[in-house]
């Protein structure tokens, strides 16, 4: 993938390095590649709030999340609260957003993620092909 704008947005000097996000050359999607081994709470929501920010210049409402190299280290309540609370305070229409994540064969700790997500009713999928992903993303 091409990308156009590139977009890095860090509150905490910890966070420098955790992630990129791009808009897609056709744009018809905004993509987040997470750069740290494991994914936590302060890195999701750092980097749902870039998101956001370009999301409210591009308005494309796609999103292909890349987290092929990195685990979850949130817990089950983390995720639930993310979905139902912080994620909802920022996103007025759930059903207007698209997601898709990409993540490693056999790394399962991001399934209860899609569960809880589309549970609030985002439409919210699962990938470990990034090709079957992007079909169901830009459809």
């Amino acid at each position: 993938m091409q990308s156009v704008d590139k977009h890095r947005f860090f509150k905490d000097v910890a966070l420098d390095k955790a992630f990129e996000i791009s808009v897609a050359y056709d744009k018809s999607y905004i993509q987040l590649v997470v750069l740290t081994p494991l994914m936590t709470m302060p890195i999701a929501m750092e980097a749902t709030l870039g998101l956001k920010e370009v999301n409210d210049k591009v308005e494309i409402n796609r999103f292909l999340l890349d987290l092929r190299n990195t685990r979850s280290t949130t817990t089950v309540n983390e995720k639930y609260e993310f979905a139902y609370e912080k994620l909802k305070a920022l996103v007025q229409v759930p059903s207007e957003i698209r997601g898709a994540l990409l993540k490693a064969e056999g790394n399962d700790s991001f399934r209860f993620l899609e569960t809880v997500m589309r549970n609030a009713n985002y439409n919210f999928r699962v990938f470990d092909d990034e090709a079957l992903a992007l079909e169901w993303l830009i459809r």
